[in-house]
């Protein structure tokens, strides 16, 4: 398949984001019924579950929580979420070196100078610091911004953090089988993850057949000649290709297993020779 650009990515995340954003919003209050004609599967089941834990505890025993007006994991989830957007939108803005305001006072990032009183807009001293613009996922002007590949590229990775958060605290989010070896191609390195980390997941939606497995870095990006299929913008090898991708992840073990002997007999000799 051919790959995904980022730009598209991040527009697909988006849309997915807004799609759901109505049904996120209903679940803050737990066993609320909202009878909606684009309530994606599994919403009403998701809503059902959530009820039972305000009832009976997270934990699901007998004990009776205290009743809270609003579900505190859906609140929290849905200010991570906008303060991403948010952020998101102010990173396009900066790269296109277009006017910044502050969602609270109106007036441009450049106004909001030091003073002795600290952090304030010099054009409006009760605004005490430069607040970002909350843009909705599904506003217009994302698709306007997001032509420049490289800040896309940027972003990609907040929005997609953005979507999964969304899609986790709404339980349509399958998570499949951590696969305990590294990726043969990315090692689970990122800015974040300079060290590396386990981010391949084998995911069994049906009968065997139907199994695949995702790297789920999303700067990952093998060669064709290595994986043919995206998902996403996430590396696929469907049923068929995992023989071969054990292959891949047995050299990756043997490896491992012979830098861990080296890294042995370098400290050994070492050792000896010190003594």
């Amino acid at each position: 398949m051919q790959k995904v650009a980022a730009a598209d990515r991040c527009l697909e995340s988006l849309r997915t984001i807004h799609q759901l954003w109505p049904s996120l919003l209903a679940v803050r209050q737990p066993g609320l019924v909202v009878h909606a004609g684009n309530v994606p599967p599994g919403i009403e089941q998701a809503r059902a579950l959530r009820a039972e834990r305000a009832e009976t505890g997270s934990a699901g025993g007998d004990i009776r929580s205290l009743t809270a007006p609003c579900d505190l994991a859906v609140v929290m989830a849905i200010e991570t979420v906008e303060l991403a957007l948010a952020v998101a939108y102010d990173q396009l803005l900066a790269a296109q070196d277009l006017p910044r305001t502050c969602s609270r006072c109106r007036h441009d990032l450049g106004a909001h100078v030091r003073t002795s009183n600290g952090n304030r807009c010099s054009a409006c001293w009760r605004c005490e610091s430069f607040r970002l613009q909350r843009m909705d996922a599904g506003h217009p002007s994302w698709e306007r911004l997001l032509v420049d590949e490289r800040a896309a590229a940027r972003i990609e990775f907040r929005l997609a953090t953005a979507r999964r958060k969304v899609e986790e605290t709404l339980d349509l989010v399958e998570s499949g089988y951590l696969i305990m070896v590294p990726c043969p191609w990315c090692h689970g390195i990122t800015e974040a993850m300079p060290g590396g980390s386990l981010t391949l997941r084998a995911f069994t939606p049906g009968e065997a057949p139907k199994t695949y497995v995702l790297c789920l870095n999303p700067v990952c990006d093998p060669p064709s000649s290595a994986c043919g299929y995206r998902y996403e913008g996430h590396p696929l090898w469907p049923y068929e290709e995992l023989d071969w991708l054990s292959r891949q992840l047995d050299v990756v073990v043997d490896a491992g297993v012979e830098k861990k002997r080296l890294m042995r007999e370098r400290a050994n000799g070492a050792a000896t020779g010190h003594h």
